[in-house]
């Protein structure tokens, strides 16, 4: 139960006082076998407004992975499913899980799903050369008028040979996006690459790669060549740094991805810059996304068995009230291709009764130019925008039973293109008490402060100051 001092998210003497009432059941799955793994988290959140500020609404909400082996050491198959709550306008204030962050008559928030299925064979020989084989279809289906559903299908085959000192592979992907009713959303994309590797002194794998591309956006098709190079550095089992450079059409693309863990702390950063659509950009979680994954490499050489280790990182979650899903850059449905920029950096620390977590990112999305395309220039790129934001968490179990959360969050958002000048700007911090009455059932309470500043035409820039207690009970 939340009361705020501006449930409408209005500005000055607008502002109107209200009692939020949040009720959220959820039910969560977890199965392992010899063949499969299986995490669901399914639920909904039903919010009432005792006021009448907002539009009371329920909002369904669902997470579920499986992963499956048909035949050992041969044929997998992955499943993924998330239904969630998503910004309408990234312009607007952020959602969150207290039901805060959301404009008057709750028209920024829509119910988005992402369902994909993946069967795949991948096979590895004695004489360290391996086979994948992969299709992926997902679809993305986004409630409100005017938005089309996303569809991508993506194939890979891949035949590699480790290097010994020598090796390399040779790739090929297709991959097909479509928005249906839009033109502009229709992409294809298709390569074949050749890459050699070599090992030197045991940490490095370095190599050039070579291949071509035949690319289809807007009315245009395009074949070009490309060029560049990897690179793979693990000077032991807590590090390990790769490096993806390609000359392409659209100019050099990368993608970088560091990764580091100690007995108290994991790190992840990431930067690339590739094309994307609507449909790449959603769907699949991203390195550092999910603070289970840095708990558990934290985790990794104090609990060597991977179950007990999933097992502990749960209940630590859950014990101290902790955010599972780290903040980033909001997904903007844009209709076309875009060229998209990120970088993000996520660090989890851990000792004792205290924790923090710390994530910085920056995203950049620009209209995907190609000179000679027909409609190239009647594309307005109203999607373009340039994202940067930081949350601090902060926790500590203050006695077996009680817990002080605290989190501050800062992000911001401008317009790029057509959108040029607009900006936006959102601070908000909230402190939260939790006190466990039994092993099943704790009792929360809190403040939090939320503000916005926008230049945005008809958008209302506002503060908002909350008092929010709860009840959580796990059957």
């Amino acid at each position: 139960m939340t009361a705020t001092s501006n449930a409408n998210l209005a500005e000055g003497e607008g502002a109107r006082k209200d009692l939020l009432s949040t009720l959220q059941p959820g039910i969560s799955l977890h199965g392992e076998g010899g063949r499969y793994k299986l995490d669901a988290r399914l639920g909904a959140q039903l919010l009432s407004y005792a006021r009448g500020s907002q539009t009371d609404r329920v909002a369904p909400q669902a997470h579920a992975e499986l992963a499956a082996t048909l035949a050992e050491r041969m044929v997998f198959v992955e499943a993924f499913s998330d239904v969630r709550q998503a910004e309408i306008d990234p312009y607007a204030a952020r959602l969150d899980g207290q039901g805060l962050g959301q404009d008057a008559r709750n028209k920024n928030a829509r119910n988005t799903a992402t369902h994909r299925l993946s069967p795949y064979i991948s096979h590895e020989w004695a004489s360290g050369t391996n086979l994948l084989l992969r299709h992926d279809e997902q679809l993305t289906q986004t409630e409100g008028a005017g938005v089309s559903n996303q569809r991508l299908s993506r194939s890979q085959w891949r035949l590699a040979r480790q290097p010994a000192p020598l090796g390399g592979a040779i790739e090929w992907t297709r991959e097909d996006v479509n928005l249906s009713g839009l033109a502009a959303g229709e992409w294809r994309a298709e390569s074949l690459k050749a890459v050699a590797t070599a090992a030197l002194g045991g940490e490095w794998v370095i190599g050039p790669l070579v291949g071509s591309e035949r690319t289809h956006f807007l009315l245009g098709d395009r074949s070009d060549t490309l060029y560049g190079a990897r690179l793979h550095w693990q000077p032991g089992a807590r590090t390990q740094f790769d490096a993806d450079l390609e000359h392409r059409y659209f100019g050099t693309g990368w993608d970088l991805r560091l990764r580091h863990r100690m007995p108290w702390l994991a790190l992840a950063v990431q930067w690339s810059r590739q094309p994307v659509t609507a449909a790449t950009s959603t769907g699949i979680a991203g390195a550092g996304s999910d603070l289970a994954g840095f708990l558990d490499a934290i985790f990794t050489t104090r609990v060597p068995d991977a179950a007990a280790r999933s097992a502990l990182v749960n209940e630590l979650i859950a014990s101290r009230g902790l955010r599972r899903e780290l903040p980033g850059a909001v997904d903007v449905l844009a209709g076309y291709a875009q060229l998209r920029q990120d970088f993000n950096a996520s660090a989890a620390w851990i000792a004792g009764r205290n924790s923090a977590t710390l994530t910085l990112y920056q995203r950049s999305l620009r209209r995907l130019e190609r000179a000679g395309d027909p409609l190239d220039a009647a594309l307005a790129g109203n999607a373009d925008n340039r994202q940067a934001g930081a949350t601090l968490a902060l926790n500590r179990q203050l006695t077996p039973l009680l817990t002080l959360d605290f989190s501050s969050s800062w992000s911001r958002i401008s317009g790029l293109a057509s959108r040029l000048g607009d900006e936006s700007r959102e601070r908000s911090h909230r402190l939260m008490l939790k006190q466990w009455l039994s092993p099943r059932t704790g009792v929360s309470a809190g403040l939090r402060y939320n503000r916005l500043r926008s230049n945005v035409p008809g958008l209302a820039s506002f503060e908002a100051a909350s008092a929010l207690v709860g009840l959580d009970h796990h059957f």
